[in-house]
């Protein structure tokens, strides 16, 4: 019986909670203030996560620092209501995925929420992935199906940024894998007892 319990925890413990979202495909890349509003739709797979980040770059040598400011809003495009607002430092030429913390928002599962990211000083590039064009889709390009980029405000069918959000596991969650490896201890210490 006992078998059969840490069996069960094991087997549906990773069904209750979705990965991450990822879209780490590149094409090239562009100027985040010369192209805004920019940004990236997603359809939430979580009630809660933990960050969203972009992969951007700071091709100006000695270039000055500046910040990343995410806008989380709900539904698709740059009119939605807003749900929360955060800025992440960048250091000079920072190149690499520019994270913030969101672990404090709750999601609608299924709902289309919209983050556009704004750069004061139009130094910042953000990539870019083109998954399609006129003669259809690109051959080894993968198509982010939750959501569509946003350039110069406007939703792009063919393209997604370069981006990932990580969700947070459900505490009920994490309680199952930790009764489970108590059972498989508990199970172990039984069978392999040092006898005196």
């Amino acid at each position: 019986m006992k078998k059969i319990f840490f069996l069960s925890v094991f087997g549906f413990a990773p069904f209750a909670w979705s990965g991450a979202i990822l879209q780490l495909q590149t094409y090239g890349a562009f100027n985040i203030g010369e192209y805004g509003p920019v940004g990236q739709t997603f359809t939430a797979e979580d009630s809660r996560i933990s960050t969203i980040g972009f992969d951007v770059e700071n091709p100006v040598l000695n270039g000055p620092p500046s910040e990343l400011t995410f806008s989380l809003m709900a539904g698709a495009g740059i009119d939605g209501l807003p749900v929360a607002t955060t800025s992440v430092p960048l250091s000079p030429n920072f190149n690499g995925f520019a994270e913030a913390d969101f672990s404090s928002v709750k999601l609608t599962v299924g709902q289309v929420y919209t983050v556009l990211i704004s750069e004061p000083t139009h130094d910042y590039l953000v990539y870019y992935n083109v998954f399609s064009d006129s003669q259809g889709p690109i051959p080894g390009r993968i198509d982010y199906t939750g959501g569509e980029e946003i350039e110069q405000g406007q939703l792009q069918p063919n393209a997604d940024l370069t981006f990932r959000i990580e969700p947070i596991p459900e505490p009920g969650v994490m309680g199952l894998w930790v009764m489970g490896f108590l059972g498989l201890g508990a199970r172990f210490n039984s069978k392999f007892k040092i006898q005196n």
